[in-house]
């Protein structure tokens, strides 16, 4: 018993401290024994049900978030002091601690929840993406050459410049015919030229600038080789540019030149043989070369040489003899400064050609033909009609000439007559009026004349090439254009083919046509060819080719193509015809 109550029992009387405190512990006892007999402490209060706060919410992975946890009575009354355990439905998404805090982890939704005493309140959490700030690309700029391939790497990155990983990244061009892309970032190049491409993630994007460049030259090549060509001949050579991967790299343009004047080449590799020895050729592209070797011979021996007309600027025209050898200078035949469109006896020594002049002192207009020998003599006229005549051409047998003659504003036909101007015949006399008949051609047995005609209708001008017998008969068309116009025809020694020309605006090439079954075969050569002329042996067709005139031959099959007036000094030459020498 505590020395208050011993004193209080006795009735002694205490410190006055002691006196109140001893009174208030009174009053406490006295309060509790009124409120009645029996009467011990009130019951815990019951939880009813737990609200979870927020009780929907977003996160971006990464961010966290404290929950708070609510235990309510039946009247809604908070208890407090209560113990809470959290729990996430899917912790992969978002993870809880003991005390609420959650943490979010990767996209998704989950439920976190609180249980206090039994009762569970939950509240619904979306978790999302770190959001894309920027897209950073390991190349700014890609240089390719065509075939080449390079694959970018596209990064995103969130606005604190943290990598994002796993985002789909979608990839696209700006041109495709220059640098495709695929969806893996694979950069192909197409063709040069300059695009970019780019890679989109989530909305954001960034870009790349693809150029693409010629690829380096790494080998040439020169075909055909090995180079043997006669004198005068003439062989297109082609430069082949390689990449170090041995692709062929189209477009590119070859320099070429030679070592000496024994062959010339033009800018395209077309090379040329001037005269016996050796010379090495050179083609470089982009500062890639190679050489070869390129053999020049004298030609094949023959017994025919080529005749001919060179009209010079002045307007005088006069004849020549060119000798197949490559080295001798033509022979000029002494049949005055007004010849023309010449053609040779069978056996070489007398020469046929056209006159056009005005005589001295009487300004008469002439316009016929004249014979003469190959020496310079015993000069004849052989036509003296009125009109315009020219275009003779010798038969290959006999002694007989056809010739051009045009009345003067009547008509065109195609006449024979003997060597010595007797004799004189219209072949054509029973064609149309409205047809223009020219360039008569004897074939090799003198048994048929090739001439052409060009014909104006209501549908416009039909030009073609028309066979007869030497006597006139047996008229047949071979040929006919009203795209074109064909001319020039020549035959070949057995007679069953026909070279003429057949223009194609400004363009003329040498076409041969089956006399029989008519299909015809062009012989494409660069430039503006005229006069054909088919050598006795079958083997070339003699020509003139451009604004100069130079005198080329060809094989009937197109190659072979050969320069005939190889000296620069000789001249030009039209209308060349063969002459036994």
């Amino acid at each position: 018993m505590s020395t208050f109550l011993k004193d209080f029992r006795h009735g002694r009387s205490a410190r006055p401290a002691r006196c109140a405190t001893a009174a208030l512990l009174l009053s406490v006892l006295v309060a509790a024994c009124a409120g009645g007999e029996g009467a011990g402490p009130s019951p815990a209060p019951t939880v009813a049900q737990v609200l979870v706060q927020p009780a929907q919410h977003a996160l971006v992975a990464g961010q966290t978030a404290t929950y708070i946890a609510r235990a309510l009575d039946a009247q809604g009354v908070e208890v407090s002091g209560r113990a809470v355990e959290w729990t996430s439905t899917d912790p992969a998404i978002a993870s809880v601690s003991v005390v609420g805090l959650v943490t979010a982890l990767t996209p998704g939704t989950t439920t976190i929840r609180a249980t206090v005493d039994g009762k569970t309140g939950a509240a619904a959490l979306e978790v999302t993406q770190v959001p894309v700030a920027a897209v950073v690309l390991d190349l700014a700029t890609v240089q390719l050459v065509p075939g080449d391939t390079r694959t970018l790497v596209a990064t995103a990155t969130s606005a604190t410049g943290a990598v994002l990983p796993g985002r789909i990244v979608t990839w696209a061009t700006g041109d495709a015919a220059v640098a495709t892309i695929d969806g893996a970032g694979r950069v192909t190049a197409v063709a040069v030229g300059e695009t970019q491409v780019s890679a989109t993630i989530e909305g954001r994007i960034a870009h790349a600038a693809v150029s693409v460049r010629p690829a380096p030259v790494a080998t040439v090549t020169i075909s055909p080789t090995p180079l043997v060509l006669e004198v005068g001949e003439r062989q297109q050579l082609t430069a082949v540019a390689k990449d170090a991967r041995g692709t062929i790299l189209q477009g590119r343009v070859a320099q070429w030149s030679v070592d000496n004047a024994t062959a010339v080449t033009t800018p395209t590799g077309l090379v040329t043989g001037m005269r016996h020895g050796y010379a090495t050729i050179t083609a470089t592209v982009e500062g890639v070369s190679v050489s070869i070797g390129g053999t020049i011979i004298e030609p094949t021996p023959t017994d025919h040489d080529l005749v001919y007309y060179r009209q010079s600027v002045n307007g005088s025209a006069e004849l020549f003899v060119l000798p197949l050898d490559g080295i001798a200078d033509p022979v000029r035949i002494n049949a005055g400064t007004v010849s023309r469109t010449p053609t040779a006896s069978p056996d070489g020594k007398r020469i046929a050609f056209a006159v056009v002049m005005e005589e001295l002192g009487t300004g008469t207009r002439v316009d016929d033909i004249f014979a003469v020998d190959r020496t310079g003599l015993h000069m004849k006229r052989l036509t003296s009609l009125d009109g315009f005549d020219d275009l003779p051409d010798w038969s290959p047998v006999g002694n007989r000439i056809a010739w051009h003659h045009w009345e003067r504003g009547g008509r065109s036909d195609i006449w024979v007559m003997a060597a010595d101007g007797s004799a004189q015949v219209n072949l054509t006399g029973d064609m149309s009026a409205n047809g223009f008949r020219s360039a008569p051609s004897w074939s090799r047995d003198g048994q048929r004349i090739a001439f052409s005609q060009s014909e104006s209708g209501p549908g416009g001008t039909t030009a073609s090439i028309w066979t007869m017998r030497a006597d006139g008969s047996d008229k047949r068309q071979v040929t006919s254009t009203t795209t074109g116009f064909d001319s020039s025809p020549t035959w070949s020694p057995d007679g069953q083919r026909l070279a003429f020309l057949r223009y194609y605006g400004a363009e003329a090439d040498i076409t041969i046509i089956d006399v029989t079954t008519l299909v015809s075969t062009r012989l494409p050569v660069l430039g503006l060819e005229s006069g054909p002329s088919w050598s006795p042996d079958g083997t070339l067709i003699a020509f003139s080719l451009g604004g100069r005139g130079d005198l080329y031959t060809l094989r009937p099959d197109g190659t072979g193509l050969r320069l005939r007036t190889v000296n620069a000094a000789w001249g030009g030459g039209l209308a060349p015809q063969w002459i036994k020498r």
